[in-house]
């Protein structure tokens, strides 16, 4: 019986949020290490959980690659290249390096793929290629999944008609080689720079998906040199590790698929709930434990024995460890980001999260997408990145900075949408209720409510400007000035794009809280976004898990 409702769950998980299916097996796999997880009433040792967390971690992410490799065909060997096809070029091996690209290469009236070793990895890569070698440059980059730059097929020919088009199968994936490197975002920017400066690539734009534009963002940031404009589609990672886990891990929608009777609806929306919270609990239970993740990653013996023929396993572990914080503030030329409103494998919130702290970005929704448009709304797409391509920026409004004068008390409300300008809003009890637009002097979320926050303003000079007891708040593009910022009690908080100013601490504790920051920002009261310029030595990154017994200061964090 365990064991039927898993299989429902995880069908639910699975075709729902990932429109995807798994096999059997896999379901089995998934069933035994979750069951052997949860089986344990007690932790009997640090290291026995640990190890338990890491499969806990694995098998979150092979969900995600399962979703992302949805749309491969049979897996290529990813052993060793395979030979050149055949290509218009006058050699298929090494060309060498021009800076007169018109003499190193011919017009490609169709895609043409070659060969050629690169040292960062020291393996074989494919090169694709197509469109006028004399056109501004465009350089793609793929994500996660066995097909690599074959992704791209239904973008490549129309880009090729006005400009000139590389993509590579990174290390790993589609037809180029694999080793037992790190497939790490800095690696993967170590490459590309290698190969843009082989190449003579100037003036790009750099476009890309998933990983992809991950590793896009890493390589702008570190190598701005060549960069003109940067486009990411639906990029996956930027959050916090176990956020992005947790997303991965909750039951939603799960009886308008499989059940009928009130009965059967009303039990599996219980067992939803308590699934939910238990991942929740182990995930922030897991996170105040010493990190072996981090080790094994950069464990050469560890990556052989976890990661061999799992290219896709390697690349996404590295990924969602990564903290983006430095990168999205260094970035300052022309961003794109392309997003498919319907994406269960990065959510929107990734796009919205990036389009806050980028300082020059514009977001843009495909409203019937998901994780992967080139394949799922192909027109449409084309659509929006020819405009991105062609068009900068525009960027998003800066919200009024007025406070209200009225309060407004919601008690025991459910599915509640709150707008607008406010003195103090007080949340008591209320469940699933989004607070968009708002600006307010005091927020208060008490008795067991649970709140999502997008694009607010809490301003108090004189006080407290965020309380939240026994209840649980998710809040994105939130921007909170006061004398004392955040007021935490048996509370949880979950923040991305938030700039936080205050005097220190900027965190109150009066029972023991769980607080996840993501991409946010810590600033002394009376600095701002707006005149911090030349003075980021007193900005404090907020990427990580705090698990919050006592205040937590400005002071505490690291610059």
């Amino acid at each position: 019986m365990i064991k039927h409702y898993f299989k429902l769950m995880m069908t639910s998980i699975v075709k729902n949020a990932l429109n995807d299916s798994l096999n059997d097996s896999l379901y089995d796999a998934l069933y035994n290490t979750m069951s052997n997880f949860l089986s344990s009433s007690q932790l009997s040792s640090l290291y026995l959980f640990s190890q338990r967390f890491l499969f806990c971690l694995i098998t979150v992410s092979l969900v995600l690659l399962t979703a992302c490799q949805s749309h491969s065909p049979a897996p290529v060997s990813q052993i060793q290249p395979k030979q050149p096809v055949k290509s218009n070029k006058s050699s298929a091996a090494s060309p060498k390096k021009s800076t007169d690209k018109s003499a190193s290469r011919d017009k490609l009236s169709l895609p043409s793929s070659y060969f050629i070793q690169e040292p960062i990895f020291n393996t074989q890569i494919r090169v694709l290629e197509a469109g006028e070698p004399s056109a501004n440059n465009i350089l793609l980059i793929h994500g996660l999944g066995a097909q690599g730059a074959d992704d791209w097929q239904t973008v490549i020919p129309y880009l090729a008609e006005n400009f000139y088009v590389t993509a590579i199968d990174l290390p790993g994936f589609g037809q180029s080689g694999s080793t037992n490197a790190l497939y790490s975002p800095e690696n993967y920017a170590r490459l590309l720079n290698w190969l843009v400066d082989r190449q003579a690539l100037q003036n790009l734009t750099v476009i890309g998906h998933s990983m992809g534009a991950a590793i896009g963002l890493k390589f702008v940031a570190d190598y701005p040199e060549n960069v003109d404009k940067l486009i990411m589609i639906d990029s996956a990672g930027m959050l916090h590790r176990s956020v992005i886990a947790k997303h991965f891990l909750r039951v939603e929608n799960l009886q308008s698929q499989l059940f009928d009777t009130p009965f059967e609806i009303d039990f599996i929306n219980t067992l939803g709930n308590k699934i939910n919270k238990a991942s929740e609990w182990l995930l922030e239970t897991a996170d105040t434990l010493p990190d072996l993740t981090a080790l094994l990653l950069n464990t050469p013996a560890a990556r052989n024995a976890l990661f061999k023929d799992k290219s896709s396993l390697n690349a996404a572990l590295a990924m969602i460890n990564e903290d983006f914080s430095d990168e999205v503030s260094r970035v300052n030329i022309p961003v794109h980001l392309i997003w498919g409103a319907r994406d269960r494998v990065a959510p929107l919130r990734i796009g919205q999260t990036l389009e806050a702290k980028l300082s020059n970005a514009q977001l843009h929704i495909i409203a019937n997408a998901g994780h992967n448009p080139m394949q799922e709304t192909p027109f449409e797409l084309k659509k929006v990145l020819l405009s991105a391509i062609y068009q900068a920026p525009i960027l998003k409004q800066p919200m009024p900075k007025t406070i209200g004068q009225t309060n407004l008390n919601c008690e025991q409300k459910n599915k509640h949408i709150i707008s607008g300008a406010y003195k103090t809003i007080v949340l008591d009890g209320c469940e699933n209720v989004l607070l968009k637009n708002v600006t307010a002097e005091r927020l208060i979320v008490t008795n067991q409510s649970r709140v999502r926050l997008t694009n607010v303003l809490l301003k108090n000079p004189q006080g407290n400007a965020l309380t939240i007891e026994h209840s649980a708040l998710e809040g994105t593009q939130v921007t909170i000035k006061a004398k004392q910022a955040i007021a935490l009690n048996h509370a949880k908080l979950d923040l991305a794009a938030a700039s936080v100013s205050s005097h220190s601490p900027f965190v109150v504790a009066t029972g023991e809280s769980t607080s996840y920051f993501s991409l946010s920002e810590s600033l002394p009261l009376g600095l701002s976004q707006e005149n911090r310029s030349g003075v980021d030595r007193d900005v404090r990154w907020l990427h990580g898990h705090y698990l919050l017994q006592q205040d937590l200061s400005h002071e505490d964090l690291a610059p």
